[in-house]
């Protein structure tokens, strides 16, 4: 199905006139609905549809070509197969866009419909398109469903993952700005969400918002589709496949009680149409969703510590780009992919799991040998299990999906040796044991029959060739065909030796025969004989590429058009046979499916061991401590992907919290001091140990905490109509409403999109709720050097600041840590850092000055002689003021004369504070 991409319409003047037509005449879509017509031989897409196709697949506008009627035109591109594909790719798993596939009978130009249509959310019209290759990213949709208003908010989540066969329900009350609905769907991660049309603007706005940051697209569903009523009970009796001890009764269960929440996964099974496909019936597990069990982590924290790569960003990035890059840098198999971002969404609160987590990564972590082994020898070749599972069981599976299970499984064996020789204390090797070598042997014991039955039933040697046939024993038509099949390879074998004899090659050394499954047998050479070649006319090039020319002659090509009807024979002959094959496979799909979870937490483990011991310097295994105990402690702490940037020599800082004494750190210093990287690296270390991970430092303590929350730099959103300002304390409330006295809170320069006085207040409200009444561990940068007194007010608070040093001018940033506020400002350095103008930088220097002395507070242990003076002139103001409020108003000579007394002992002064003050005066006396 290969075309050139230049190629142009194969359709007259009228056939383009009629086609014009009726695309001007379909209904109008959205710019998210990308709309792709199906011509047999090519497809093509029209309008802005071509120009982003031709933008995403050739990178330029170049094959954008017009058909015309009249005066009108109407862009064109042209996708061959591979181009289909892979813009299919494009736009369902790394953009966020709709596609639907038009056809129409006999290829008329004026009776298209539709024949696929798929979203990020919905992807079971092109799974197996989808899914040949490498995939990672999971494809679940969720719903939201809003009763009541204001402050009263319930909200339902319907969530459906197909790939796994799962339904979760979630149903709890909420704020106005829907804080605890995002935290849920960024646990969740759905690819796509559903929204009523029924639903209030304001809240399908900040939706909209919050998905775009996350990367989902937001579809709006009619409203009768969320309804929890008869038939949708009726509905869920033929998908869900019920546990033992559940009730039979789907009515009964605990989670249809969840009103709001079942409205909406009525709304993902409608627009999934799950119920018209008999392979989904009791498929499905439905259960309740629980936000409580895992870290809450909003999106905004997402973005401000790097946690995933950017919107866009093909698998899962690199090292230095995210969090889950780094951890995810050895991951090999995509389900293995699927569940580290299930992991990043959903770090836990549990201290048991992670220690079992950890105790695997401890033993995994130290014997590289066996940790290098297990990504390149063994997980490397395992292909999606549960991609696969979901083909067999609905029936859909060939006989190279088996095969490719089969080769799955064969290397179990070598992964529980691997496992069983890890060597550690007793307490780690029972967790290793517990968590992954026993479900491993279990699975690997279980498929042992499936194992037999492809060696039995599929001939194996030709599976590893790249044919898939049932074995000719099976039948007696199949073995006469089997053996015309193989007089038919002994005589290309005997032409390889007249073809080499002739080209002066030896056989099977210098010129070999070869098989694919697209162009069958062929010959081939190495780049070196090219020259063997030219001018023979008795041999035709198929292609070359760097493993070398493929060519054949009229002997072979005879030979494999033979060899290719009697295969094509024995694939009808063998069909009944495959059918019930796949039909016994398909007894093994939860065997497999549940084989593919195993294997994908071995998967993360070692990578997460991986990326412990690929570190510059060595990770450290944190030590946990329950929830509320009070500790939090990092020595040589450092950003896990910052240290892995090219030419970056990261300087490691400690981070020391304790519950009573130092819970909230308010931070100071100049810009680019390391401020930021500082707290986003104490936000990113207690992640990674709540995933089970180790973190980057030389030692590790934390009691498990309940959120982190994080406010780094906000931006305006105008779709809401919100500025940066109103952005940040939108934000900030979120933070203020959501900790506890288990959480997390870093905050980085807050107040500076209002006045500098109505920043301040501010921030020292928030900081100081945050140390009395909220209690809990938090990082709070500033450039509010006044902030600092709340030390001396309130227990608990202490200040630390980022060092830097000034030299005749010039300012040098150490990037280091130290106890105590810092003690200067260090804008006008930064600014000459910029090269300001001279003059710019003398003025603002000045007013600094005026400024610090009329405003400045500094703590007693960094008084100077300018705060000195400062105090000392401020009480002869105050005195002054005393003074002109006693004098006698009702002698207007004495009242003169004194009042030149008291402005010339003001005036004849040497307080550096008062001349400024009078100074400042003096327009306005003139004027």
């Amino acid at each position: 199905m290969s075309v050139q991409t230049c190629q142009v319409l194969s359709m007259d003047a009228s056939q383009q006139a009629a086609f014009m037509r009726f695309f001007n005449s379909m209904p109008e879509k959205s710019a998210c609905t990308v709309r792709i017509f199906n011509r047999n031989e090519y497809y093509t897409l029209h309008g802005a549809d071509a120009s982003l196709a031709a933008k995403e697949i050739f990178k330029s506008t170049s094959s954008v070509k017009h058909m015309t009627c009249g005066q009108n035109q109407l862009e064109y591109v042209i996708l061959n197969q591979n181009h289909y594909e892979a813009l299919l790719r494009t736009l369902l798993l790394n953009k966020t866009y709709r596609v639907e596939v038009y056809c129409s009978p006999n290829n008329s130009s004026n009776n298209w419909t539709i024949e696929y249509k798929a979203s990020p959310g919905n992807l079971y019209q092109f799974e197996d398109l989808l899914f040949n290759t490498k995939s990672e990213l999971q494809s679940g949709i969720a719903a939201i469903k809003i009763s009541g208003d204001g402050k009263s908010k319930i909200v339902g989540v319907g969530f459906v993952e197909s790939s796994n066969s799962k339904m979760r329900v979630a149903q709890f009350p909420d704020l106005d700005n829907l804080s605890n609905m995002e935290c849920v769907i960024q646990q969740l991660a759905p690819r796509e969400l559903l929204v009523s049309s029924g639903m209030d603007d304001k809240d399908i706005s900040a939706i909209k918002q919050f998905a775009e940051h996350c990367g989902m697209l937001v579809t709006t569903r009619p409203k009768n589709t969320f309804k929890s009523d008869d038939a949708f009970v009726q509905d869920m009796g033929r998908l869900l496949r019920l546990k033992p001890g559940q009730s039979d009764n789907v009515a009964a269960l605990p989670e249809m009680k969840l009103t709001t929440a079942t409205q909406a996964l009525s709304a993902c099974i409608n627009f999934l149409e799950l119920v018209s496909d008999n392979g989904n019936f009791k498929q499905f597990e439905i259960s309740e969703y629980s936000s409580e069990l895992f870290v809450r982590i909003d999106v905004q924290t997402v973005r401000a510590i790097n946690l995933k790569p950017g919107v866009g960003t093909s698998g899962l990035g690199k090292p230095h780009e995210s969090i889950v890059g780094l951890l995810g840098q050895a991951v090999c198999t995509p389900h293995g992919q699927r569940l580290l971002l299930k992991w990043l969404q959903q770090p836990l609160r549990n201290i048991a799991p992670l220690q079992e987590r950890l105790d695997c990564v401890e033993a995994l972590n130290s014997d590289l040998a066996a940790m290098d082994s297990l990504s390149k020898d063994y997980l490397k070749g395992i292909p999606d299990l549960q991609y696969l599972a979901r083909k067999i069981h609905r029936k859909k599976a060939n006989l190279q999906d088996l095969y490719r299970i089969y080769q799955g499984v064969r290397r179990l064996s070598g992964v529980v040796s691997l496992l069983e020789g890890l060597s550690n204390s007793e307490k780690v090797l029972s967790s290793v044991k517990a968590l992954l070598l026993e479900p491993l042997k279990e699975k690997n014991a279980d498929m042992a029959n499936y194992v037999e039955m492809v060696e039995q039933t599929l001939d194996i040697d030709l599976a590893s060739q790249g044919e898939f046939l049932i074995r000719q024993e099976f039948d007696d038509n199949l073995k006469e065909i089997q053996s015309r099949r193989s007089e038919l390879k002994e005589e290309m074998e005997s032409a390889l030796f007249s073809a080499s004899r002739e080209l002066d090659l030896e056989a099977n050394k210098s010129m070999k025969l070869e098989y694919t499954a697209q162009h069958g047998f062929f010959y081939r050479i190495t780049l070196k004989d090219e020259k063997i070649l030219r001018g023979n006319k008795k041999f035709t090039i198929i292609d070359t590429n760097k493993a070398g020319i493929r060519f054949t002659n009229q002997k072979l090509r005879g030979l494999n058009e033979n060899y290719q009807e009697a295969s094509d024979e024995y694939q009808k002959t063998q069909q009944e046979i495959v059918q019930g094959v796949v039909d016994v496979a398909a007894t093994y799909s939860d065997t497999i499916n549940a084989l593919g979870d195993v294997l994908a937490t071995i998967d993360v483990l070692n990578s997460f061991a991986v990326a412990a011991s690929s570190s510059s310097e060595p990770y450290c295994r944190p030590l946990l401590h329950p929830p509320g105990s009070g500790v939090l402690k990092f020595k040589q702490l450092r950003h896990p992907c910052l240290e892995r940037q090219n030419g970056v020599d990261y300087v490691a800082n400690d981070a020391v919290f304790d519950q009573e004494k130092e819970r909230l750190v308010i931070l100071t210093g100049p810009n680019m001091g390391g401020k930021s990287t500082y707290i986003r690296s104490v936000a990113a270390a207690v992640v990674m140990a709540q995933l089970g991970a180790f973190v980057p430092a030389a030692e590790a303590a934390l009691s498990l905490v309940d959120s982190v929350l994080v406010r780094i730099g906000a931006g305006d959103s105008m779709a809401l109509g919100v500025s940066t300002f109103m952005a940040e304390m939108l934000e900030t409330s979120t933070i203020l409403k959501a900790a506890t006295n288990r959480s997390l809170v870093v905050i980085d320069e807050l107040g500076r999109g209002t006045s500098t006085y109505d920043g301040f207040g501010l921030a020292w409200a928030i900081s100081e709720n945050i140390a009395k009444d909220v209690g809990c561990f938090c990082l709070f940068a500033t450039h509010f050097h006044e902030l600092t007194a709340l030390a001396h007010q309130v227990p608990g608070v202490v200040n630390r600041h980022v060092v830097a040093k000034t030299s005749e001018g010039v300012l040098t940033l150490m990037y280091r840590i130290k106890d105590g506020p810092c003690d200067q400002s260090f804008g006008l350095h930064v600014a000459q850092m910029t090269e300001f103008p001279e003059q710019v930088l003398q003025r603002a220097a000045e007013k600094q000055k005026q400024l610090e002395l009329l405003h400045k507070w500094v703590p007693s242990e960094f008084l100077t002689q300018e705060d000195e003076d400062k105090k000392k002139g401020e009480e002869m103001v105050e005195e002054f003021l005393e003074n002109v409020k006693a004098l006698d108003l009702d002698d207007p000579e004495v009242l003169c004369r004194k009042l030149e007394e008291l402005q010339q002992k003001i005036s004849s002064s040497d307080n550096d504070f008062l001349k400024t003050l009078v100074d400042s005066f003096v327009p306005m006396q003139s004027s």
